[in-house]
């Protein structure tokens, strides 16, 4: 049987930041917006991943292209980037790659959640990036070299990406800024959930985390839709709608602001009423049971 070559998804919003930054540091620190000399830049970066991942039967350049549902059930996602000026040559270069035959994005979610839809559709789909996040989503991913760093393969099964997941609820992300737990980093977090085990056990456990710190199910339940990146059926390429994940009952949610059907989208979606799951009040109330082999 001839070997099927995988089919890439690179993540073109890291591409097109590390391009423009290198406009700018190439040259003592004088800022070039040019965006000809930028996608010099990009092409030589892309060049430099297709190398390092070998051999595809395709490759796609997702990028992101404004509008993103976590910002309509939770107003804070990303606030801390609204000063942030872009670099000069960022737009003109986004505006070029745009015209590649290889980019594609969607309105509405960001260029990570449609590479999740896509790897987690087929097997022979692998993504590319940099970003620590797509451990969170059952795939093949590639992390190409950087900084003196080898490029390193990784593969995620759905049990390892569901556990990295819903550490990251808890601990949160300041680059978005959402919180998780206050005080509760990755050794902390570990704790509450020290391995793998079902969604639904590893669910109480986190909510009783929240708990702990006088935070409701509510509050686990909007963190872990934030840390969340799509997979595949959590997305409506026809309805454009996202199905925001519930532990009984996924919730689903117009990427549009105009959507006649929701009258408070975030009131609707953050609310661990609809399917209200049973949760206990200590996280020590629904102990593990260490798998025998992880």
């Amino acid at each position: 049987m001839t070997k099927r070559h995988p089919v890439a998804y690179l993540d073109a919003d890291i591409l097109l930041h590390r391009a423009v930054s290198f406009c700018e540091a190439d040259f003592g620190g004088e800022v070039m917006t040019d965006p000809k000399q930028a996608l010099y830049f990009f092409d030589m970066l892309l060049k430099k991943w297709l190398r390092e991942i070998g051999k595809t039967e395709d490759y796609f350049l997702v990028i992101s292209n404004g509008g993103n549902f976590r910002s309509r059930i939770y107003d804070l996602y990303k606030a801390n980037r609204k000063d942030i000026v872009p670099h000069p040559a960022f737009k003109g270069l986004k505006e070029e790659v745009k015209t590649f035959q290889a980019t594609v994005w969607e309105d509405g979610i960001e260029a990570d959640d449609l590479i999740g839809i896509r790897v987690t559709e087929d097997e022979h789909r692998i993504a590319v990036s940099a970003d620590k996040d797509f451990a969170t989503i059952p795939c093949k991913l590639y992390i190409p070299a950087s900084h003196g760093k080898d490029g390193v393969w990784h593969e995620f099964s759905e049990e390892q990406a569901n556990y990295n997941w819903l550490i990251q609820s808890m601990t949160g992300d300041t680059i978005d800024n959402y919180k998780g737990i206050p005080g509760v980093g990755p050794v902390k977090a570990k704790n509450i959930l020290p391995f793998p085990a079902r969604v639904d056990t590893m669910w109480q456990r986190v909510v009783g985390g929240f708990q702990a710190a006088k935070l409701s199910p509510d509050d686990a339940l909007l963190m872990a839709r934030l840390a969340r990146i799509l997979r595949h059926g959590e997305y409506n390429f026809d309805t454009k709608e996202v199905t925001l994940w519930h532990p009984t009952e996924p919730v689903q949610l117009a990427t549009s602001k105009t959507d006649p059907s929701i009258k408070n989208p975030v009131e609707a979606a953050n609310s661990s009423e609809v399917g209200k799951p049973s949760i206990p009040s200590e996280c020590s109330s629904t102990p593990l049971q260490e798998p025998e082999a992880w």
